[in-house]
């Protein structure tokens, strides 16, 4: 779920009882989220998530997908978090 404000970081874990937070991931892209984490659970923050699937690749066999997602993932060359103006 693409969510580069924060508005909608607390879809489907309001009533949650899993003792981890999730934060969605951004894409490649750098935003600013505002966010409030519930007292006690522990925070998901997927730094760098790399997906290929035959939907962008059609026909394609389980290693082309491997070697895509590879060249993905191979292509960052930085990453960045910072929470409460502390970086990670």
């Amino acid at each position: 779920m693409e969510d580069p404000t924060g508005e909608k970081c607390l879809n489907g874990q309001t009533n949650s009882t899993s003792q981890v937070f999730y934060l969605s991931h951004n894409s490649g892209r750098r935003n600013e989220r505002t966010c409030t984490v519930p007292a006690g659970k522990g925070l998901l923050v997927p730094v760098m998530e790399v997906e290929s699937s035959d939907k962008e690749i059609p026909g394609s066999s389980v290693e082309d997908l491997k070697s895509a997602s590879k060249k993905d993932q191979d292509s960052v060359n930085s990453l960045y978090l910072q929470i409460d103006g502390k970086e990670w």
